[in-house]
């Protein structure tokens, strides 16, 4: 059996993500990927420390894409890859580093728009 304390938050979002992971790929690509419960508990020491990292939030975009891949029949997506799904919450993570260029100054209609969109901006940090 495996023995992850569910009430411990960072365990929640492990076995959250291995749940959503099961629900886009189905019972038997899991059990047949980690067949044991000796499989999944060595799977959870591997992975604890990267899953734990991101929101649940970004664990679940990175799931949603991998089932958007998958249904695309995207090679790589085709079995569940931890690390390969995981690399969406980085590229989730890192989009909001985008480089901002300003048009040029002097046309009022764009200032107005540049300062709305650095406000915007700021709001998300």
């Amino acid at each position: 059996m495996n023995q992850i304390d569910h009430h411990e938050p960072e365990n929640r979002k492990l076995v959250m993500f291995f749940e959503l992971l099961a629900g886009v790929y189905g019972a038997a690509k899991m059990d047949r990927e980690w067949p044991t419960d000796k499989d999944r508990q060595i799977r959870n020491k591997l992975w604890e420390a990267d899953i734990t990292k991101y929101s649940i939030d970004e664990l679940r975009g990175a799931i949603d894409n991998a089932r958007k891949q998958m249904e695309n029949a995207e090679e790589s997506f085709l079995w569940p890859n931890v690390g390969l799904i995981l690399s969406g919450c980085k590229r989730h993570a890192n989009q909001s580093h985008r480089l901002f260029i300003p048009p040029p100054k002097g046309e009022k209609e764009n200032e107005e728009k540049v300062n709305s969109c650095l406000q915007e901006m700021r709001k998300g940090l």
